[in-house]
């Protein structure tokens, strides 16, 4: 990707997703915010991930495996 394309994008990100009130600029209250929901987004899903492969298809999870992976 051209420097030209990541400072677009980047400027795209900044304008829907992080500068919620839409001032033209970025506070620490706007990135503090968008942070805390871009990481709640991947610990959910890397959750549903360890119990969809921990599963087995019998809903019901082996606490010994999942302690494993964990540590």
């Amino acid at each position: 990707m051209k420097k030209e394309e990541r400072e677009a994008k980047l400027q795209e990100l900044v304008k829907n997703e992080i500068d919620t009130d839409k001032d033209g600029g970025v506070s620490v209250e706007e990135l503090r915010e968008h942070f805390r929901r871009v990481s709640l987004m991947y610990r959910k899903r890397e959750s549903e991930d360890t119990l969809k492969d921990q599963d087995e298809g019998k809903n019901v999870i082996n606490l010994q495996k999942l302690v494993f992976i964990n540590n």
